[in-house]
């Protein structure tokens, strides 16, 4: 439910990044120098980006922060603020699988535990940044004989979705829970400062990862980025069995035309990727 006045004004945490100069910019154009409680006064942020002539995808990570904003005093911004229409293809290319590998390898080897997790997240369950952001530590715990994830989707109102944890990932999990501390309403992924690691955060240290793994550099960096972990895991999905709908579960996707995109078929989403490192 959306606020009835709008004399207060929310926090600013957008910190001085370039999404929050661009939207600072905006708010300027619109005599608003403070962020709106009620976001229906901005919303045509998305369309005034697109009459500045950015592109899809900037807008769309334009958009994330200010919506993540929202979100933290329990207001659903995705169907207020709209951004650009879907172009239903691969904006990047999936990972091959001799480099995740490769890139699996160097986070055992080089990474903190908390930024392998990350990793592993997106290469085994083709988690988006935003899903991995969401976690609180209580999202992940034990159901009879099985390990289970609580996962907060995109574009939903709450932790709706479950997935096992198994194999190589697991471990991990059960690992990084015990060498850290915390209560089960502790973000689940912190930043240095004892906050919540923000989407686009996780999405630059899991970019530096790949680069420093070295399956990310300057010739390929238009190609891949983080997002192309997800496409590996859709793409083994769609090879493995061919059942588009097995795809669209792995991945949760709302338009069935997304997972067509992996050509047809899956495995059952509980037969989940297993990497041997």
């Amino acid at each position: 439910m959306l606020p009835e006045t709008t004399n207060n004004a929310l926090p600013d945490t957008l910190g001085s990044s370039w999404k929050s100069k661009v939207f600072k910019e905006y708010l300027a154009e619109r005599g608003l120098f403070e962020i709106p409680r009620n976001p229906i006064e901005i919303k045509d942020y998305g369309q005034w980006l697109k009459n500045k002539g950015y592109k899809p995808t900037s807008i769309a990570a334009l958009l994330s922060p200010v919506r993540e904003l929202y979100r933290a005093i329990g207001i659903e911004t995705r169907k207020i603020i709209k951004g650009p229409k879907k172009h239903l293809t691969f904006l990047r290319d999936p990972v091959p699988t001799e480099d995740v590998l490769k890139l699996l390898k160097y986070v055992k080897e080089n990474c903190s535990l908390r930024d392998r997790l990350i990793v592993e997240l997106m290469a085994y369950l083709g988690l988006r940044d935003i899903e991995i952001s969401r976690m609180d530590r209580g999202d992940f715990y034990k159901q009879d004989d099985d390990y289970i994830l609580k996962l907060w989707r995109k574009g939903h109102e709450g932790k709706d979705r479950q997935k096992k944890v198994t194999n190589g990932l697991l471990a991990t999990f059960l690992e990084y829970l015990n060498q850290t501390q915390g209560n089960p309403n502790d973000p689940m992924f912190m930043s240095q400062k004892k906050c919540r690691l923000r989407p686009d955060t996780i999405s630059h240290i899991v970019g530096n990862i790949m680069k420093s793994a070295g399956i990310k550099n300057a010739e390929n960096s238009h190609r891949i980025s983080p997002h192309s972990l997800r496409h590996t895991v859709g793409t083994i999905i769609a090879k493995q069995t061919k059942d588009v709908f097995a795809v669209q579960q792995m991945l949760d996707h709302t338009d069935i035309r997304t997972s067509m995109i992996y050509i047809h078929n899956a495995d059952s989403p509980e037969n989940l990727i297993n990497w041997e490192v």
